[in-house]
């Protein structure tokens, strides 16, 4: 994968981010500028970083639409172990790598979804999502993915019973089913991207 050159600086996450995941204050997360958010199809998707205090695999969890195109902003936690902790500023590498996730993908059904309008986010994924599709008879129908990156069916999934075709950005695709979805409930799945 190609390595980017910029710079870094840290700030203090808030917890959530514009990617709607959660994450403690301590986590390796950063707001990435529009120009490496658009590239990646950036939420979830993890940064090997390189400065000159060492190497750090960073979750891209929220976006900086101010910030120039090769400036990375990481938790404090994080920016340490890359730059150390006198600099505020620092010269870095980064290239895209699978995340070191556990377990299965997860599927988060948002609060106000429905059968007539649905919103699913898939979280706990190796590789950044590219598309999500349910399955309605013998067709796939694509979601459409919203900027707090969850996937929306506007006329819903017309069931509390799912089937999901989930597409990472290198391609490989996951099926999962739901049973019987509610929600604002997340869901373990049965498959995770290799």
């Amino acid at each position: 994968m190609k390595t980017s050159k910029g710079e870094a600086v840290y700030y203090d996450a808030n917890a959530r981010g514009s990617c709607s995941l959660t994450f403690g204050h301590d986590a390796a997360v950063l707001s990435a500028p529009n120009a490496v958010y658009n590239q990646i199809q950036a939420c979830g998707q993890c940064l090997e970083i390189t400065g000159s205090e060492g190497t750090q695999v960073v979750m891209v969890a929220d976006r900086c639409n101010d910030c120039p195109p090769d400036r990375l902003v990481i938790n404090k936690p994080a920016f340490v172990k890359i730059a150390g902790t006198k600099a505020g500023k620092a010269e870095v590498t980064w290239k895209p790598v699978p995340c070191a996730v556990q377990g299965n993908l997860e599927l988060r059904f948002k609060k106000t979804s429905s059968i007539h309008w649905t919103s699913i986010q898939v979280r706990n994924h190796r590789v950044p999502v590219k598309s999500v599709a349910f399955k309605k008879g013998d067709a796939w129908v694509e979601m459409t993915r919203s900027d707090d990156n969850y996937f929306t069916a506007a006329k819903g999934v017309g069931s509390q019973s799912v089937t999901l075709r989930i597409t990472g950005a290198d391609g490989q695709t996951v099926e999962e089913t739901v049973a019987k979805w509610k929600d604002g409930e997340t869901y373990k799945g049965t498959a995770q991207f290799k």
